[in-house]
């Protein structure tokens, strides 16, 4: 229903979609938040560091997933912090196991204006995904073949909220959204990486709010209509693309999945989405964290 935003083109290089069944993964080895006197470890998991937690020789959370009926695993600060040690070997077990890796980037980063001024996050973004070219995402010319999408932001709604958000408004979750977009595209390109099957996506919240060209005003959807009228016309939140706008386009049309979070009842949630859904189809959605 209502009227479609931007015109999609369908896409028939997309992969054939299966039920995902994924586990959102944050299993810090400490609940005090001073972990004995010594502060929070780090909160990229994906480090070869937390092997005794996922790995065949510890835990093996990521075989505990995969029995249980997962085929996918979904992560928060896999991109973007400082570490430098291996991640091939979390991404080489859970193919072993079946399952599928969505990895997040760091998106706090998005709030630090020393990071992403002006809530531009394109060189940040572009230097997350290369530094994890060479910690293991990378094999030959392509992704790792177990990480099928890259979540670039968790919830950005909130970044309105943020102090250096001024003039407060949508304008600040779209530009840092269409930048991370646009570094990870040009990081893909200066490595010659190639997308392959990896999808692209951002996690909103499912709090009510209304989408920057002020169309959709609906919990979780009005991120998707955020993305549709940002590609469609970056200058709506003020962002130039260094790729160019064809190239986020093109991203969305062959690589985008709308997402949320949320904990509201399923026939809610249909329901939301349902209304709306018409304008964004045939780009696919998912729920990135329930309950």
């Amino acid at each position: 229903s209502g009227t479609p935003s931007p015109s999609l083109t369908p896409n028939t290089t997309r992969q054939e979609w299966q039920p995902l069944r994924g586990i959102a993964y944050g299993a810090l080895p400490c609940i005090d938040t001073t972990c004995g006197g010594q502060g929070l470890p780090s909160h990229d998991l994906v480090q070869v560091g937390y092997e005794e937690q996922w790995g065949a020789a510890g835990r093996n959370d990521l075989e505990v997933m995969s029995k249980i009926g997962a085929n996918a695993v979904r992560l928060y600060h896999s991109l973007g912090l400082d570490s430098d040690k291996d991640h091939g070997a979390f991404l080489d077990h859970a193919a072993s196991v079946g399952l599928d890796v969505m990895p997040g980037f760091h998106s706090d980063h998005a709030k630090d204006a020393a990071v992403c001024p002006d809530f531009d996050c394109f060189e940040a973004w572009k230097a997350a995904a290369l530094k994890g070219f060479g910690l293991g995402f990378r094999q030959g010319d392509a992704w790792h073949p177990a990480v099928s999408t890259l979540i670039l932001l968790n919830e950005p709604d909130h970044f309105e909220y943020a102090s250096q958000c001024e003039p407060q408004g949508a304008w600040c979750r779209v530009k840092a959204a269409l930048s991370a977009l646009d570094g990870i595209l040009a990081a893909e390109e200066e490595a010659g990486v190639a997308p392959g099957r990896v999808s692209l996506t951002i996690t909103w919240s499912f709090a009510m709010r209304t989408s920057i060209d002020g169309t959709v005003s609906d919990p979780g959807t009005f991120g998707f209509q955020d993305i549709a009228v940002g590609v469609e016309d970056p200058a709506i939140a003020n962002y130039t693309p260094r790729m160019g706008q064809d190239a986020l386009k093109r991203a969305y049309n062959e690589r985008w999945i709308h997402g949320f979070n949320t904990q509201s009842p399923w026939d809610f949630v249909n329901e939301i989405v349902s209304k709306v859904y018409a304008q964004f189809y045939p780009i696919p959605w998912f729920i990135g964290e329930y309950g």
